[in-house]
């Protein structure tokens, strides 16, 4: 997407989705939407708008709307075929990010070991090895580039969110036990000085 086709998918969406994002929101979705096609990012706002059963609008489930489209039609409906079009050329600084064909190119050219380090690294991104935003995180990665605005976090009443949450409190619990143990243990060793515990809270 360029700026003027950006300008035109958040008019939609906020047509749409009846809500103020925030600043934080907007700049992750604006980092994200040059790499969109715009035709199918426009048929993924209208999907969503009808499946959602719930207000607000979440650029996880968007973007999981997004890829099936863009499984399901990979040009984008009727558009050219890939045979019709010119041949790939080479392009430089970052060309993929706005040609997918150059992309899925520059994301095969990458060496192996580079694949695994961004695999290694990047893994509980939230994203799967092979889609799109896999091949651009990793793309990105390689060419120096902040990655952060790649990582998802679990979406609420998810087996993951859910995991995490127990551990949280699992670990908070750990913490505080430690903490009381370790209080009760400093009593102790101010009584055995002769000194006064103060027990009052």
């Amino acid at each position: 997407m360029d700026e003027r086709h950006m300008q035109t998918w958040h008019e939609k969406r906020e047509a749409l989705f009846a809500v103020n994002l925030p600043h934080s929101a907007l700049s992750i979705i604006n980092q994200q939407l040059p790499s969109l096609d715009f035709d199918v990012a426009m048929e993924a706002l209208e999907v969503y708008a009808q499946k959602r059963p719930y207000k607000g609008f979440y650029m996880l489930k968007y973007m999981a709307i997004y890829e099936k489209i863009e499984q399901d039609h990979p040009r984008g409906g009727d558009r050219a075929p890939e045979s019709a079009r010119p041949p790939a050329k080479t392009l430089p600084d970052n060309g993929w990010q706005h040609d997918k064909r150059a992309e899925r190119e520059a994301y095969e050219a990458l060496p192996d070991e580079v694949k695994a380090d961004c695999l290694r690294k990047y893994g509980e991104y939230g994203w799967r090895p092979g889609t799109r935003q896999w091949r651009l995180l990793c793309l990105r990665a390689a060419a120096g580039q902040d990655v952060e605005c790649y990582r998802i976090h679990p979406s609420f009443a998810s087996r993951q969110y859910d995991r995490e949450r127990d551990f949280k409190a699992k670990q908070e619990e750990m913490e505080r036990t430690g903490y009381v143990r370790l209080i009760e243990a400093l009593r102790d060793e101010i009584r055995k000085l002769g000194g006064r515990v103060d027990v009052r809270a």
